[in-house]
């Protein structure tokens, strides 16, 4: 399961576009005039920053938040250096992570999982009560017949399970894929996925 991040990384670009469930969550705050109030979002593992980006240019302040040095190194080059201003960096293990400030928007794309079933519930707690009503959530979780399951480090949830986690949200999307795929890096890999855009309540 574990891939050197570096080779991880030179499989994407500028060019590569941005996470549909973040394109989903940034279209609805659009359609909202969400400018009428502070965009703050928090990027809770940003990899190789092109959810960042978008945000970014998307005139959102964004906090970008990795335990990779590398990622956040590769974030801060993206930027536009009119956007800079905008943008904070934490590099820092967010399964570690016990309290957060309020942001409009949260988003984790296929990070979340990488948390800890330990640690799992505290986490998801904290990113609760950090959206702020009408803020929204935009990411992933992992379903258990992920090809991944039987990793103990990684966290993952049933459709019942999902929903739970989504109390106190309207759920704007919730799709299921379950398929044979591959990883960015070519390697096959059997895909379980939760994508999720929610709305705080």
């Amino acid at each position: 399961m574990a891939e050197n991040w570096s080779g991880h990384y030179k499989h994407l670009n500028e060019k590569t576009p941005p996470a549909a469930m973040l394109s989903r969550a940034l279209a609805a705050f659009q359609r909202e005039n969400a400018g009428n109030g502070e965009k703050l979002s928090l990027d809770l593992g940003c990899g190789n920053g092109i959810d960042t980006l978008a945000m970014l240019q998307d005139h959102w302040q964004v906090t970008a938040i990795d335990r990779e040095r590398q990622a956040l190194e590769a974030v801060e080059k993206l930027a536009e250096p009119e956007l800079r201003s905008y943008l904070t960096t934490r590099c820092i293990d967010f399964a570690e992570i016990d309290i957060l400030p309020a942001y409009k928007l949260v988003n984790a794309t296929f990070s979340l999982p990488f948390c800890p079933p330990a640690r799992f519930d505290h986490l998801w707690h904290i990113i609760c009560n950090a959206i702020s009503p009408g803020g929204r959530f935009s990411g992933q979780f992992f379903g258990v017949r992920d090809s991944w399951s039987s990793n103990p480090e990684m966290t993952f949830h049933t459709r019942e399970g999902v929903q739970k986690l989504l109390a106190g949200f309207e759920t704007e999307h919730l799709e299921e894929v379950e398929k044979e795929g591959k990883l960015i890096s070519g390697q096959p890999k059997y895909w379980h996925v939760f994508h999720v855009v929610a709305r705080k309540i």
